[in-house]
């Protein structure tokens, strides 16, 4: 059995690599955040039962793997886009009214992937610092005795 592969063949297959991958941050993304939040809310409901600090910050870790994760498949997705880049200059050779896309990006969207990974990072970046600073917050034990303004006060005698 011959069968032989076309440049068209693959540049579909690298494409529906690239649409997983996008898929595949999404996924990563909306299941970090349940978890994340549903990790906080237990812990809040329940932080007299916590006996370790260390704990408070298990959402916080896992948000680190989540934007180590994102950035493995965003270096994943350019990779593969550099790869297109390669077949389309076969498939297309020199045409400029239709060079592809991946090359119509790099001539017509100057900086726009590189603003949107920028902005990207740096959310990820304060995500990650607010959950740390969140999870310290949280997981800091009173310094003084409040007493709320409805509760009773004992009396010295």
């Amino acid at each position: 059995m011959d069968i032989q592969l076309t440049h068209l063949d693959e540049y579909k297959m690298r494409h529906d690599e690239i649409i997983q991958y996008i898929q595949e941050i999404y996924r990563t993304q909306l299941w970090g955040a349940i978890v994340i939040g549903y990790v906080y809310t237990w812990l809040i409901l329940n932080k007299r039962k916590i006996p370790f600090r260390f704990i408070w910050f298990i959402p916080s870790i896992a948000i680190l793997i989540c934007a180590f994760k994102c950035l493995d498949l965003t270096i994943r997705i350019n990779h593969i886009g550099k790869y297109l880049q390669l077949i389309e200059e076969v498939a297309f050779g020199g045409d400029v009214k239709l060079p592809g896309y991946e090359h119509f990006k790099l001539n017509y969207q100057t900086g726009m992937d590189t603003f949107s990974e920028a902005f990207s990072w740096i959310a990820w970046g304060f995500i990650v610092l607010g959950s740390f600073k969140v999870s310290q917050l949280l997981s800091a034990k009173p310094t003084h005795n409040r007493v709320l303004p409805n509760e009773k006060q004992e009396k010295l005698e």
